[in-house]
């Protein structure tokens, strides 16, 4: 028979996989910043530059909140285990050049850390942690401004990398879509031309 599993052994694992996955996102923001197709974007690379002191940011502030946890002793350094960070990790090996890839890709990523983030608050909630659950809440709300961001660069960054192959693109493409990207995302029907 399986021993009791302990609230603050479960919490402890919820935390060290969003620091694995905050820290591969971090080594990711690293990566994509030296990118010429993100340096000669401002609002990208000015983004992912945010972006990765956000995260170093919220694992600090995780860290602080995962010491104060009493773990069964090596219950935690879930690292090997951490489900989240794996993905990462296989965005990180695939990672293309192209900036509406490495767009797409953090926005991927970042929707997994919100996920997560859900699912800490819940689980904190549930034990009575508010100390966690109010953490998981203010890191979800600062970190959805940032996925917004990232889909509001993607219309532009396809059209940009169409021009990058010497495929002729309308440039006005760009703005359209992003209007009917908003609109489909709010239940509206596409604008089109």
């Amino acid at each position: 028979m399986r021993p009791p599993v302990r609230p603050d052994d479960t919490l402890a694992l919820m935390l060290d996989d969003l620091r694995a996955l905050r820290t591969a996102l971090g080594t990711a923001c690293e990566l994509h910043a030296a990118e010429p197709s993100v340096t000669i974007n401002e609002p990208a690379a000015s983004l992912i530059a945010r972006l990765r002191d956000l995260l170093l940011r919220h694992n600090t502030q995780g860290e602080t909140l995962r010491g104060a946890l009493d773990t069964t002793p090596g219950a935690g350094n879930s690292a090997d285990a951490a489900g989240s960070a794996q993905v990462a990790d296989f965005f990180l090996r695939m990672r293309k050049p192209r900036r509406s890839l490495i767009l797409r890709d953090l926005s991927a990523l970042l929707n997994l850390a919100a996920a997560d983030l859900s699912i800490l608050h819940s689980a904190a909630l549930a034990m009575r942690r508010e100390d966690l659950a109010r953490l998981a809440l203010d890191q979800l709300g600062e970190l959805t401004p940032v996925i917004i961001e990232i889909s509001r660069l993607l219309p532009s960054a396809a059209v940009s990398d169409l021009a990058s192959v010497s495929i002729i693109a309308d440039p006005l493409a760009a703005d359209l879509a992003e209007a009917n990207i908003h609109d489909a995302w709010h239940g509206e029907s596409a604008r089109g031309r």
